[in-house]
């Protein structure tokens, strides 16, 4: 069945190392073959979701994305998102650079492809992120705002069964390890739903502990809709909608690696200085 084309500027999520088999074919009955075709077979997964995780050894079919011309027996690198899935697969490739089998050890990492992606979408979630913050959500409530905006979609539209049920975090701040936050608490704004729009947001719930990387006027779920909603304070409010938008406390290292890979220095107030030395 296919999927829906990805976003312009959407990171590929699938990537692999294939071998081309043969060019303007297809062995998906949804995808008509055509010039921008190709059956391949996936010798290594680089990083994928889980249901594309054990793919290697067999053939997609993939569009052809990008702009390197690929030859029968060439290999390449694909970073493909998942497109058709029916009696086989169908991916589209944004890009698929051909490589040589001496640089193929330093474009793959290795590891298990479904924790590779995983670091991929923190790293991408990191550098999107207005504010990255470490610390643990002592409350959660309805937004003061009103009735509508906590259980409608914050912005103007109408209530439907894809309304997102929104709830305010709070959350005290340990320490901040990107951008500017005044105060020891943030609020986050969440979708309650379990609905297919808003099944992957991260559901906050007192006492978590972890890393929040927080965005201020994201795109809704599923829509092209700016979130309008407003914290307390006036502000727009913050959300963490993709599922990387939430890391476990075990990810301190990566973490703080990213904001030091970034330039970004941590600061965190006494608490977190007094708990940073105790370790």
């Amino acid at each position: 069945m296919p999927s829906a084309r990805p976003g312009r500027g959407e990171e590929p999520r699938f990537v692999f190392k294939g071998t081309v088999r043969k060019l303007r074919a297809s062995a998906e009955a949804a995808v008509k073959a055509s010039s921008r075709t190709a059956i391949v077979r996936v010798d290594e997964v680089v990083r994928a979701p889980e249901a594309l995780a054990e793919v290697a050894g067999h053939d997609v079919t993939v569009e052809l994305g990008g702009r390197d011309k690929l030859k029968p027996g060439a290999q390449a690198m694909f970073y493909a998102h998942g497109w058709v899935f029916g009696d086989g697969l169908a991916v589209y490739a944004v890009d698929h650079p051909v490589v040589e089998p001496a640089h193929v050890a330093m474009i793959a990492p290795g590891g298990d492809p479904v924790s590779n992606l995983a670091r991929a979408d923190a790293k991408t979630r990191f550098n999107q992120a207005s504010v990255v913050i470490s610390g643990q959500v002592v409350s959660v409530t309805l937004p003061a705002s009103s009735h509508a905006a906590s259980n409608g979609s914050g912005n103007g539209e109408p209530t439907s069964e894809h309304a997102p049920l929104w709830r305010d975090a709070s959350i005290e701040v340990h320490a901040v390890h990107k951008g500017k936050l005044s105060g020891r608490k943030a609020t986050v704004r969440f979708p309650a739903s379990t609905d297919v729009l808003w099944h992957t947001a991260p559901k906050f719930q007192p006492g978590q502990q972890g890393f929040f990387m927080l965005h201020r006027s994201e795109p809704a779920v599923g829509t092209r809709a700016k979130l309008t909603a407003v914290a307390p304070g006036g502000k727009a409010a913050f959300t963490a909608l993709h599922p990387a938008d939430f890391q476990p406390l075990d990810q301190a290292n990566a973490v703080r690696a990213l904001a030091e890979a970034n330039g970004h220095a941590t600061r965190g107030n006494g608490h977190a200085a007094r708990s940073r030395r105790g370790k």
